[in-house]
């Protein structure tokens, strides 16, 4: 169980779980494009990146190489995926290297960004209580560059990148190399994140303990709505 034994650290994932992002990744690009003069359909950005993001999955998880990675590789395969919306959208930007990496870059900020209700106040009761909270997310350095500029990495013991890491998930080595990193017992940490295979069903099979931050109460237990609710959890099991 979660709190049946006493806990060291707590890793939370990024990207839907700390922080979300406040519009369709869609609407983001028409909005980026607009300010380089480029005319796009929003509704039409946001479907083709939906399409582009799922047969980009191997790509973005390096599946070929059992999902190895490096900070390098991770920049390389995020222009990847810019330039394969732009160009699946019909855009004729679409070879043009200098937007692409404006839109990149654009979302190494928290212009489009909005954190997760209740984060702030768990975190700090985590930090009040001693335990060890980090951040981890398969995404790259633009998450470290969120984080501050939010506010949230000054609550944070670490956060980690796939590129720190040098694996991402699903493979169990990005949990292992994580622990190493960190230097607490499996055991002894609980990850926390929004997708019940690469954020639960992993790391419990490498250890950890983990639960699913679903805000729609749908995926399966150990899970939770709210950080509200997590952070009595911890109160009610003495973890606070």
């Amino acid at each position: 169980m979660l709190f049946d034994r006493p806990l060291e650290g707590v890793v939370l994932d990024i990207d839907g779980t700390l922080i979300s992002l406040s519009k369709g990744v869609g609407e983001i690009y028409a909005e980026l494009l607009a300010e380089h003069g480029v005319i796009a359909n929003p509704n039409h950005l946001n479907d083709v990146t939906r399409r582009v993001w799922t047969a980009f999955q191997p790509e973005y998880l390096n599946s070929k190489d059992q999902n190895r990675t490096t900070h390098d590789r991770e920049k390389s395969a995020w222009l990847s995926f810019v330039r394969q919306v732009l160009h699946q959208a019909g855009l004729p930007c679409s070879h043009d290297a200098q937007l692409i990496e404006s839109i990149y870059n654009a979302f190494a900020t928290n212009r489009f960004r909005r954190i997760e209700p209740g984060v702030e106040a768990f975190l700090r009761a985590a930090q009040g209580a001693g335990l060890r909270a980090y951040a981890a997310t398969n995404n790259d350095v633009r998450s470290r560059a969120v984080l501050e500029a939010m506010g949230l990495k000054a609550l944070l013991r670490g956060v980690y990148v796939a590129g720190d890491i040098g694996w991402k998930k699903p493979s169990h080595n990005y949990y292992h190399a994580l622990r190493e990193q960190i230097g607490v017992p499996a055991e002894k940490l609980l990850h926390i994140g929004n997708d019940q295979h690469l954020d639960v069903r992993v790391p419990i099979e490498c250890g950890w303990r983990a639960a699913l931050y679903d805000s729609k109460s749908r995926g399966p237990e150990p899970r939770f709505v709210s950080f509200e609710e997590l952070s009595r959890s911890f109160e009610a099991r003495g973890e606070r």
